[in-house]
């Protein structure tokens, strides 16, 4: 984890998958409304090697087709947390 700031929304990691890639995600949350949130995913993906470099080609023909697993990862968190 590289970035944890609740006040701002913010969280953000590392991912290493060793002589394939590194990738940091950063997800940023604004609120919108009294019951809508905007979330603003970003993945930043870098191949280290040949075989790393088919894995961001097929990696970025599928992340467009992820926007509802992210949908409803953050949604059902977000319902977590407001119930507290």
């Amino acid at each position: 984890m590289t970035t944890y700031d609740e006040a701002a929304l913010r969280i953000g990691y590392v991912i290493v998958r060793p002589s394939i890639s590194a990738s940091q995600l950063d997800i940023a949350l604004k609120p919108i409304g009294e019951k809508e949130t905007e979330a603003t995913v970003t993945h930043t993906l870098t191949s280290l090697s040949e075989d790393g470099d088919s894995f961001v080609k097929e990696f970025a023909a599928e992340f467009p087709l992820e926007r509802d697993h992210w949908e409803q990862a953050i949604s059902g968190r977000l319902r977590e947390v407001t119930r507290r």
